[in-house]
């Protein structure tokens, strides 16, 4: 009886045993993903990086986690390994699985009352993937970036905006297409040198990201409204007083010369001319005043002659056009006022001559020439 009373106490501690270690096993928490399969990297089909999805939203989860940690090093590391588990990946499908995942999970971190520190890491991770992944699924996270009262973080949301917005401007009927508008308006109501120069970047389709393609007709009358809509109110700024980043502005002259959207739009030719004219008396009349600006307002005099020059070689090497851009070339910081006046008018008087331009306004205010596509 001893005997099997001893068989049995055995057989009830292996039992409990077995049940604990069963059910602690099943207890226990799946081990962190801390990096993603070179398989899913390289993943090329739908089935193909469908057994990889639990993985890559378990490892972007986490790392998101990690962006609002109180340990500083742990918050720097995850947003480091979240940039660089973008880059080395090449597909696409694998780099659109990895945008909506990224998207969904920090748009929490975003919109919530977080630290600007945890924020700020969020936005530029969502810049970083936007850039290298080469689609518009980061497009609701950018715009959500652009409404902060951060300036840092609309400065990054501009920057996220770049490459996605070429992506947008080639599908209309994305529902983020709104973005383009956006941007035109934030740059409009900050004075940030930087943000306007990326908000100039991203409307004129200069950083396309990775896999984009040369910018198409339908793309540039997607963002050329935008444009024109953010020179003429920069163009306003000048009756007042030089500008903040007044060089951003050649950024939109030389967008307008550009064989994309002078052979792709030529319905756009005169308006964009006459903001050409526009800019170049509005940096005239602040170089006459002396302006502490003086020497920046030169610089976009010349390089907008440069643009000028572009449209003379457009109709056939225009020899009065590109004689007078060549004079206004010469112009140094001790040129005297009206001398620059006076060159600035021979450029004007080639200009006009070309049959396309003879209703130039030449001399008119800025305000006065916002061209009609600017209110779309």
């Amino acid at each position: 009886m001893k005997s099997v009373r001893c068989v049995c106490l055995a057989t009830a501690v292996l039992f409990l045993g077995a049940t604990t270690t069963a059910t602690l096993a099943q207890a226990a928490p799946a081990a962190a993903v801390v990096s993603i399969p070179k398989a899913a990297r390289e993943a090329q089909t739908v089935a193909e990086i469908g057994q990889f999805k639990t993985t890559i939203e378990q490892f972007i989860a986490a790392k998101v986690q990690d962006l609002t940690s109180t340990d500083a090093k742990t918050r720097s590391g995850a947003r480091d390994i979240l940039i660089q588990e973008a880059r080395n990946g090449d597909s696409t499908i694998y780099l659109k699985t990895y945008a909506d995942f990224l998207a969904a999970d920090v748009a929490p971190v975003l919109t919530n009352n977080v630290s600007a520190a945890d924020k700020l890491m969020a936005a530029i991770v969502v810049a970083r993937i936007a850039e290298r992944s080469g689609n518009s699924s980061l497009a609701g996270a950018a715009r959500q970036m652009l409404k902060d009262p951060s300036e840092a973080i609309v400065l990054w949301g501009v920057k996220a905006a770049q490459p996605i917005i070429p992506v947008l401007a080639a599908s209309p009927l994305d529902p983020n297409f709104v973005l383009i508008a956006e941007v035109a308006t934030v740059a409009q109501k900050h004075s940030n040198p930087f943000v306007i120069d990326d908000a100039y970047q991203a409307l004129t389709l200069t950083r396309r990201g990775s896999n984009a393609q040369a910018p198409t007709p339908q793309m540039v009358t997607a963002v050329l409204p935008h444009v024109q809509s953010l020179l003429a109110n920069r163009l306003a700024q000048y009756g007042k007083s030089v500008p903040p980043a007044p060089g951003s502005d050649n950024r939109a002259t030389n967008f307008y010369v550009s064989t994309e959207v002078w052979k792709g739009v030529p319905a756009a030719q005169l308006p964009m001319v006459q903001q050409m004219t526009d800019l170049t008396n509005a940096a005239t009349n602040q170089y006459a005043t002396g302006a502490e600006g003086r020497a920046e307002m030169l610089t976009v005099i010349k390089n907008t002659a440069k643009a000028f020059w572009v449209v003379g070689a457009y109709f056939g090497n225009d020899a009065a056009i590109q004689t007078a851009t060549a004079n206004i070339a010469k112009l140094t910081i001790n040129s005297p006022p009206e001398s620059v006046k006076q060159e600035v008018a021979s450029l004007f008087a080639a200009v006009t001559k070309v049959p396309a331009f003879a209703q130039l306004k030449t001399g008119a205010s800025p305000a006065a020439t916002q061209p009609a596509a600017a209110a779309n």
